[in-house]
């Protein structure tokens, strides 16, 4: 005969203990998951330019997009800037609503005085992005210039 203390515990307990283990499991992969999704839907902004570009005159040159188009899942919009030949960075906000993108470019605060102004053509990457329809806006110099992608 067994004495009470060393008899086996009753089998409910150890069902009770697996499916414990299961929802502690389940409740860290629902928070792995929420985290990881959120970390890759939000879109971030990089930005690149080209030199000062060379024009017989500024009478043909008018500032705005002149191209939007995906790139993996992000979408890169050209946009044409007449600004300082001695500007080194184009400051920039991102803003994402639903499928509206916009995306402000401001006057940079350039520690040395120039003179002169050029056209640079601004290359705007803003990703991830799932593959929808969206309004992109550009402003800049107190305008906006806006197209479909």
């Amino acid at each position: 005969p067994m004495s009470e203390a060393s008899a086996a515990p009753p089998p409910h307990k150890h069902g009770l203990v697996a499916v414990m283990l299961i929802v502690l499991i389940l409740c860290a992969s629902l928070v792995a998951v929420i985290y990881s999704s959120s970390q890759a839907s939000t879109p971030k902004l990089s930005l690149t330019k080209t030199e000062c570009l060379k024009f017989e005159t500024f009478a043909s040159v008018k500032e705005g997009i002149t191209g939007v188009e995906w790139v993996g899942d992000h979408v890169v919009v050209h946009f044409l800037l007449i600004d300082s030949c001695c500007m080194k960075h184009v400051p920039t906000t991102l803003a994402v609503s639903g499928s509206i993108i916009q995306v402000s470019l401001s006057q940079p605060q350039e520690d040395e005085v120039c003179r002169c102004v050029c056209p640079f053509i601004v290359h705007i990457d803003i990703g991830p992005l799932p593959h929808n329809p969206y309004l992109v806006q550009v402003f800049y110099h107190n305008t906006v210039d806006e197209t479909h992608i």
